[in-house]
C-alpha cells in the first residue's frame, strides 16, 4: 500500500530480503552520516539569524538583520506582483491561487483560510519592512 516506502513490506520472500537487508544497512549508515552533515548545515544556517538577536538582546549591536528574522520565520518578504503590471505573475503566487480556487468551488472556509494567510503575511510583512527602514 505505500509502494515500499515506509518499509514495513512483509510480502518480499525470505530469499530476497537477505540480500538487500545488507545493502540496506550500508545505505542507513550513509544515510545517518549525512544526515548528520545535513543537521550541521541547519544548525549552521540558523546560527547567523539566531546569534544577531542575542547579539541585540545583550547590547552587542543596534541592528537586526530583518530579512535574516524573516527568513527564520518563514516569511516571504518579496512583494505580491502586481495585477495590472503582471497578471499572471499575480494569479500564479502562492497566495493568490488559493483564493482563486476557493472563490471557483465556492468553498468559503477555505476562501476565509486563504484570504487570512495573505491578510497576516501582508501584515507581517509590512511590520518587519517598516521595522527595516526606521
Amino acid at each position: 500500500l505505500g509502494f515500499g516506502l515506509l518499509g514495513g513490506d512483509t510480502t518480499a520472500s525470505a530469499d530476497t530480503t537477505a540480500a538487500p537487508a545488507d545493502t540496506t544497512t550500508a545505505s542507513a549508515d550513509t544515510t545517518t552520516a549525512s544526515s548528520g552533515d545535513a543537521t550541521t548545515t541547519a544548525a549552521d544556517d540558523l546560527s547567523g539569524p539566531i546569534q544577531s538577536l542575542i547579539d541585540l538582546l545583550t547590547g552587542a549591536s543596534t541592528t537586526l538583520p530583518i530579512a535574516d528574522i524573516a527568513g527564520l520565520l518563514g516569511i516571504n518578504t518579496t512583494p505580491i506582483p502586481s495585477p495590472f503590471s503582471d497578471p499572471l505573475g499575480f494569479v500564479m503566487h502562492p497566495l493568490i491561487t488559493p483564493i482563486i480556487l476557493a472563490a471557483v468551488t465556492l468553498n468559503i472556509p477555505a476562501m476565509a483560510l486563504a484570504q487570512g494567510a495573505l491578510a497576516g503575511n501582508l501584515v507581517i510583512t509590512h511590520l518587519l519592512m517598516q521595522q527595516a527602514e526606521g
